[in-house]
């Protein structure tokens, strides 16, 4: 983590090659950056030199304690509720599966005002938001996985038109979610280290 400085890069500058990455469904949200010999002034430099390791950290923590996550995911829940009560799903199964969710989404959004309040008093909630992008990919996962079984083959219609519910999309969506901000495996490691205080694997 020593020794790294961020700067910020014009897009434009000579030995830039932005290519498209396109997820499943055809949509385009991020982008594969090459950089051959670019050169960049010094006055381009983000904070302090051999602090870019850090600089990063920071803006990482507070992508990822973000309420874009508790708004998505509660917009998700509502939505697998009214799928439930218009399909007529009266699995006991689903029905629990749903609740035990709603209450990790609670669980998730009363930990995202603790994040704040902490960030207001100075703290670095690091490992707490770890927890929030955590609970967030994944639940979204598992909300998604869990409608899909319920409604069954209907659900997993993608195309636009009469038929499409919707939840196809979502349920293709849901599975490189785990990657962005960090994947799983990189918050469980935070929370382990940082919140637990365990020793490195």
């Amino acid at each position: 983590h020593r020794g790294i400085s961020m700067v910020v890069v014009p897009l434009n500058s000579p030995g830039v090659d932005i290519q498209p990455l396109v997820d499943p469904l055809g949509r385009h949200h991020f982008n594969k950056i090459f950089f051959t010999d670019v050169r960049v002034p010094v006055d381009n430099l983000v904070g302090e030199q051999n602090r870019g390791w850090y600089i990063n950290a920071f803006t990482m923590d507070l992508e990822r304690s973000g309420g874009a996550h508790i708004g998505n995911l509660r917009r998700l829940l509502d939505a697998a509720a009214r799928s439930f009560r218009g399909a007529g799903v009266t699995s006991e199964a689903a029905r629990m599966g749903l609740a035990d969710l709603a209450i990790t989404v609670n669980v998730a959004r009363l930990l995202s005002y603790r994040v704040a309040w902490l960030r207001s008093s100075g703290a670095s909630p690091n490992y707490e938001v770890s927890i929030i992008k955590l609970l967030a990919s994944e639940t979204t996962q598992r909300i998604c996985s869990l409608v899909v079984n319920a409604l069954g083959p209907a659900a997993l219609v993608v195309r636009d038109g009469p038929w499409d519910s919707g939840w196809g999309s979502r349920h293709v969506a849901a599975i490189p979610a785990t990657a962005g901000q960090g994947t799983s495996e990189i918050m469980r490691n935070i929370i382990a280290t940082r919140g637990l205080g365990l020793p490195r694997g």
